[in-house]
């Protein structure tokens, strides 16, 4: 199998993201929702985590320019009202997403009270508030994070080389070590381990060690 660079990793795996959520949220019978929300928020997250940072990005909320902090992994939600996605969600709002939505849904698979995921085809906005909660369209949010997915795909040539997200990885890499030679050292130890323990999937040595 031939070895990604980091880009095209990241890359292919924001693409089959977006092929597991069209999976599920067209499936006729079995469950759907989860699997679908899990995939769009690792794209959410995953867009926003290569903008953390980054002191020349700011994003709008309500009216004023935020950033991505760098040590605020939650500011990876406010994405959403960026270029990539056009959304104008509230800071509450975008904050009761992350708590209630994007974390217990990767975490967790469910997410918190008050919020409501629907495959409903007629709805137009992504995500939207009611008097019961806060409803999340998975088919709308569906369509925000494939046209995410194809204007991230062309400039992350340039943001993920650049960003503080791909230089923390690389910090963690053994000094001099190409990219290759960390998936083929990763390859080698994985093989020892045995069964429980994962190899990180970008081939970037994420620091753990054998015990």
């Amino acid at each position: 199998m031939a070895v990604l660079n980091p880009v095209d990793t990241v890359r292919a795996a924001l693409r089959e993201l977006l092929d597991s959520a069209r999976e599920n949220i067209e499936r006729g019978e079995g469950p759907r929702g989860f699997p679908a929300a899990l995939a769009l928020f690792s794209i959410i997250d995953t867009i926003g985590s290569y903008f953390r940072g980054n002191p020349d990005f700011t994003i709008t909320i309500e009216g004023e320019q935020h950033p991505i902090r760098a040590r605020r992994a939650r500011d990876h939600i406010r994405i959403l009202n960026s270029k990539f996605f056009s959304l104008k969600l509230t800071m509450a709002q975008l904050k009761e997403l992350y708590a209630l939505a994007r974390s217990p849904v990767t975490h967790n698979a469910t997410i918190g009270y008050g919020l409501w995921l629907t495959a409903d085809p007629s709805a137009t906005e992504p995500i939207e508030k009611r008097p019961d909660g806060m409803h999340i369209h998975l088919p709308a949010l569906f369509k925000v994070c494939e046209a995410a997915v194809r204007a991230f795909d062309a400039v992350a040539a340039e943001v993920i080389p650049n960003s503080l997200a791909f230089k923390e990885l690389q910090e963690k890499a053994t000094p001099n070590e190409t990219y290759d030679e960390q998936v083929e050292r990763l390859a080698k130890e994985f093989k020892d381990w045995g069964p429980g323990l994962s190899i990180p999937v970008t081939g970037v040595d994420s620091g753990r060690r054998r015990p």
